[in-house]
């Protein structure tokens, strides 16, 4: 088993939802989301959503935001991980 990390697309709404689910589960925020969500990134596992981050780019400026991890992997370096994708 290994981790895949990947766009997200803005016309995923089962990717969105479950977005939602992780951000809810580790209690962040999810406003916003669907606005910003084709400049997320995604971490699965045989399918399951693991992981996410997400920038909201305004002209020459970003915000980093929605760095979420599962509980389950958290320690293990996969916030780490998605955020220097993102930054990339």
């Amino acid at each position: 088993m290994s981790i895949t990390v990947s766009n997200a697309s803005a016309d995923d709404a089962s990717s969105l939802a479950e977005v939602r689910a992780l951000l809810q589960a580790v209690d962040l925020p999810f406003d916003g989301v669907a606005a910003h969500f084709s400049h997320f990134l995604l971490a699965r596992e045989d399918g399951k959503l693991l992981g996410s981050v997400g920038l909201e780019i305004y002209d020459d400026v970003a915000l980093l935001r929605s760095l979420a991890v599962a509980p389950t992997q958290q320690k293990t370096g996969l916030g780490k991980l998605l955020t220097e994708k993102i930054l990339q």
